[in-house]
């Protein structure tokens, strides 16, 4: 406003015009004051602009804007190398045993094992009931009887004609019900003795007789080497459900020496050469079910180191064996030869070996 007031003097506008704060009064009084007393000339060529003045003291800081909306992210780098490996924490502390899973399914079937030794033969299961008598066919049917001939005068008797060919045999008849037993006859002389027949089957196990008497103590041996080259001390100390044809699992292990080592998460035991080792071992089920378990090398068993469980009579079976070693190592293992589960109690399965020589 204040660049019009050097003209308020000469306007013939009312007084209040410049004083006015409407700007539009201001302008129209400007323009008929230039109409009036200034020509107007033609438009000069603009001059060079200016320089640019000093910069002003900068305003206090408004209040932030709203923030704006997130732009579309760039693309992704390229990976870098990766970075050296961290060194390994220390084990935590081993957690609680879970819940035992559900049971897994049956693998295939391995490859048959040699033939055991017979086992005893089984008790003769009862006989069965005899099936009821069925019911009797229908009878057949009598054919038609032939017309019957005029009645004429009987004459004389005659011979008796030779006998006829025989008929053929009709159709057996109903059989007729069971007379009552007739009287006992007379013992009859004996005859001769009969074939042995097939042996009965083996009766139960008698009771223990009383325990004889302790002999005379023998010649005492001459001192032999005390010291116990190698020994360990396998257990499964979890209760386990062994597959048929499959190995035990021994997660628990207390070994001596460096002639006896464990691999392939406990089911393998390996033995060095040249070598003889006494080893013993014991299996406990959790019923009393029939299976047969004994001590395999290379996959191939020691003979003499089955053991058999007999149902409902027992369902603990230990049994043991010495052998010595070639010139390789050899794998040393306890095998199921049974057909069905053998479901172990916990610490209740267990094998003991000891390096002699």
């Amino acid at each position: 406003m204040d660049k019009y007031k050097r003209y308020a003097s000469k306007s013939k506008s009312s007084k209040n015009d410049i004083e006015c704060d409407n700007s539009k009064v201001i302008e129209r009084t400007y323009d008929k004051y230039k109409r009036e007393t200034v020509g107007r000339g033609a438009k000069g060529e603009q001059g060079p602009q200016g320089k640019m003045g000093p910069q002003g003291p900068r305003g206090e800081k408004g209040e932030q804007g709203l923030q704006g909306k997130i732009g579309p992210q760039g693309p992704r780098g390229e990976k870098g190398e990766q970075g050296p490996e961290g060194k390994v924490g220390p084990q935590g502390p081993r957690g609680e045993k879970g819940e035992q899973g559900p049971e897994g399914k049956i693998g295939p079937q391995g490859p048959r094992g040699e033939k055991g030794e017979q086992g005893p033969e089984g008790k003769i299961g009862p006989q069965g009931p005899r099936g009821e008598k069925g019911e009797q066919g229908p009878e057949g049917k009598i054919g038609p009887q032939g017309p019957r001939g005029e009645k004429g005068e009987q004459g004389p008797e005659g011979k008796i004609g030779p006998q006829g060919p025989r008929g053929e045999k009709g159709e057996q008849g109903p059989e007729g019900k069971i007379g009552p037993q007739g009287p006992k006859g007379e013992k009859g002389e004996q005859g001769p003795e009969g074939k042995i027949g097939l042996q009965g089957p083996r009766g139960e196990k008698g009771e223990q007789g009383p325990e004889g008497k302790i002999g005379p103590q023998g010649p005492r041996g001459e001192k032999g080497n005390s010291t116990v080259q190698n020994n360990a001390y396998l257990v499964q100390s979890e209760s386990v459900s062994i597959s048929p044809t499959s190995r035990f699992v021994f997660n628990s292990s207390f070994i001596n020496g460096t002639d006896i080592s464990v691999k392939n998460d406990g089911m393998t035991v390996v033995l060095s050469p040249n070598a003889t080792y006494y080893i013993k071992y014991t299996v406990t089920g959790n019923s009393y079910n029939t299976y047969i378990v004994g001590l395999r090398v290379n996959e191939a068993l020691i003979k003499g180191s089955l053991a058999y469980c007999e149902e409902g009579i027992k369902n603990s079976i230990s049994n043991g064996a010495i052998y010595t070693t070639g010139n390789c190592e050899e794998e040393l293992d306890l095998y199921n030869f049974s057909n069905r589960n053998i479901k172990t109690i916990p610490n209740s399965v267990n094998m003991q070996i000891i390096r002699i020589n």
